[in-house]
């Protein structure tokens, strides 16, 4: 199960990428755009799936996590239900029918639409009219924090173990990036990995 930290900084990072929205897309394919340029194709809960699915980069389709849209992602995936949104927490999913975002914190969605820009983007939570947000099956909330979230622990062992099984991909910049760890954490990472593979 992914750490809701990490999650949203993969999506974060994903949100940076030129993106556009097609409808049963999970960033796994490309569009071309007029000047060549290529943008990640995704759609809302597509950047859900495809995120714990691993993609875009070393993706497998369906691992672990069912293909359903956003109505059954709130509806059987999420638990603590709440349409008060006073009280939401970081990493909750946000729904409206028919589509679904996550909360990132201070006020902020980030939600794939084709409204706006029409790709990965953050919009601000009162922006829609969202009707639901619930927390995830899916993701461990067990560190969300609201305070000292600055200090956070890294499992080596385990993040060393999935890296030698392939979880985070190829190179070292690629790796670091889809652990979404600082540098002194991934040199820890890189010397258990060292150790594991002799």
């Amino acid at each position: 199960m992914m750490n809701v930290e990490d999650f949203i900084t993969k999506i974060l990072t994903y949100e940076k990428l030129p993106t556009i929205y097609k409808l049963g897309k999970f960033m796994n394919s490309y569009q071309i755009g007029k000047t060549g340029k290529k943008y990640l194709q995704c759609d809302c809960s597509g950047l859900i799936k495809g995120t714990l699915w691993g993609y875009p980069h070393n993706g497998k389709y369906g691992n672990i996590y069912p293909d359903v849209n956003a109505n059954t992602i709130m509806t059987n995936y999420c638990y603590n239900k709440s349409s008060d949104f006073n009280n939401i927490a970081k990493g909750e999913f946000v729904w409206m029918n028919g589509h679904i975002g996550v909360y990132i914190g201070n006020g902020k969605v980030c939600e794939c639409s084709p409204k706006w820009e029409n790709g990965i983007q953050i919009t601000n939570l009162n922006a829609r009219n969202w009707k639901k947000h619930g927390y995830s099956r899916w993701l461990d909330y067990s560190s969300n924090s609201s305070g000292n979230s600055s200090k956070k622990t890294w499992d080596i062992e385990r993040i060393a173990r999935d890296v030698i099984d392939g979880k985070y991909g190829n190179g070292h910049e690629t790796r670091k990036r889809n652990i979404g760890c600082d540098d002194a954490t991934y040199q820890q990472i890189r010397k258990r990995v060292n150790e594991l593979s002799k």
